[in-house]
């Protein structure tokens, strides 16, 4: 049932690194980001980490482990595409 053509954009953080990322998650992609909160645990770190994997299609032309690579990058690239995440993950924001 999934569109295989998203929509997709392109940013470079301010260390040069190119991440494409979708526009917009659906409502499945949020039920499933959702599901990833273990009960009892306050942190976000597992749902944000199932989002970056749904949401950030590649970095500098990479799709491979996306999630290890995204939490690699320096604190401002990080910081960057966590925002860019934050924006497609709330589009009320916008």
């Amino acid at each position: 049932m999934e569109n295989t053509t998203r929509e997709t954009k392109e940013i470079t953080t301010t260390g040069g690194h190119k991440v494409i990322l979708l526009t917009y998650i659906t409502g499945r992609e949020a039920r499933e980001i959702n599901a990833s909160r273990v009960e009892g645990d306050t942190s976000f770190s597992k749902p944000t980490d199932v989002a970056f994997g749904i949401v950030i299609k590649s970095i500098d032309g990479s799709s491979e482990n996306i999630v290890d690579q995204v939490l690699d990058l320096k604190l401002q690239d990080f910081t960057e595409v966590s925002e860019a995440l934050a924006e497609v993950m709330d589009p009320k924001k916008k």
